[in-house]
């Protein structure tokens, strides 16, 4: 998967030395990027909860336990970045994850929860924006309204079901820290051809 491309980039700042997804970026204008996601397995749960901040605790809470050898092989996994929060419409559930270490991308532990899976993501492409401070819930709206406010004035095509909110950096750290809205690009629309 993103193993070999891993060995050749190097990975931005914000990724804090740790192994975060690789990925090629353009610019899309307007302050905002268009990156390019290798394939990469990733960590995901999935919590039926309507409030953001709960889903999270309890997806956190199951994630760290994959991370600290609930798995098969009792495999400790290094921590990477960033924590991926899916953010639906008019959602009920949510879906947290995170990026497995090139270390395990070509055999990755499985989970012994029944509730931590884990997925192997095709190649993807993203409209992103960056913001700094703690990814509380108003904040993200708000910036997820602005990337979409840019993102419709740039003739973007998007999908606008759903929007990722990306954290880089530990709870713990107060300053400097980088977040991410990414908005996944939509496919061309089909010529139609008479």
């Amino acid at each position: 998967m993103c193993v070999a491309a891993a060995a050749t980039w190097e990975a931005p700042a914000f990724c804090r030395g740790l192994d975060c997804p690789t990925f090629t970026n353009a610019s899309a204008g307007q302050g905002v990027d268009l990156r390019t996601y290798d394939a990469a397995v990733w960590v995901h749960t999935q919590v039926n909860e309507s409030d953001v901040g709960q889903a999270r605790a309890i997806a956190i809470t199951r994630l760290d336990r994959y991370i600290f050898g609930y798995n098969d092989g009792d495999h400790y996994i290094q921590t990477t970045t960033p924590l991926v929060t899916e953010m639906k419409t008019n959602a009920t559930s949510y879906v947290v994850s995170f990026f497995l270490p090139f270390v395990y991308q070509d055999s990755p532990p499985v989970p012994s929860s029944p509730d931590v899976f884990i997925e192997a993501r095709p190649i993807s492409t993203f409209y992103v924006s960056s913001f700094g401070g703690f990814a509380k819930s108003q904040l993200v709206a708000e910036e997820a309204q602005k990337l979409r406010s840019e993102l419709q004035a740039m003739g973007a095509a998007y999908d606008s079901d759903a929007y990722f909110v990306a954290e880089y950096d530990s709870p713990f750290k107060a300053a400097n820290r980088h977040n991410e809205i990414w908005y996944r690009q939509a496919p061309p629309a089909a010529e139609v051809v008479v």
